[in-house]
């Protein structure tokens, strides 16, 4: 399901802090689909994956980079915590939230025929 579809709300607020924090990701957002949420026993998390996100970079530039680290930035979000997660060719690869009840339960009503 597309992001911006599941959390109309949630994907309004990192499209903006995304614009404030890291332009470059920005592009990718209206093409992301939540493919899975974090399995873990957290009660407050929220973390999900995603794909579908386009590296900025050329083909060119991408065979350059090789193959780093994951990169991750905290987009200090004014509820919870949310940081979004990226690969070496800054693809978006997941949102780790926590503490937030709106994501938790939309999340919920997602996913609760999948567990």
């Amino acid at each position: 399901m597309k992001f911006k579809d599941a959390l109309p709300e949630f994907y309004a607020e990192v499209f903006a802090l995304l614009t404030k924090h890291a332009v470059e990701l920005v592009q990718q957002m209206p093409d992301l689909n939540i493919t899975g949420r974090c399995k873990c026993a957290q009660f407050d998390c929220s973390t999900f994956s995603v794909e579908g996100g386009t590296s900025p970079f050329s083909r060119e530039e991408q065979e350059e980079r090789g193959k780093y680290e994951t990169n991750s930035i905290d987009l200090d979000a004014s509820v919870g915590l949310v940081v979004v997660d990226f690969d070496y060719l800054q693809r978006i690869k997941s949102f780790e939230v926590l503490n937030r009840d709106d994501v938790h339960e939309k999340l919920g009503k997602l996913f609760q025929n999948a567990d």
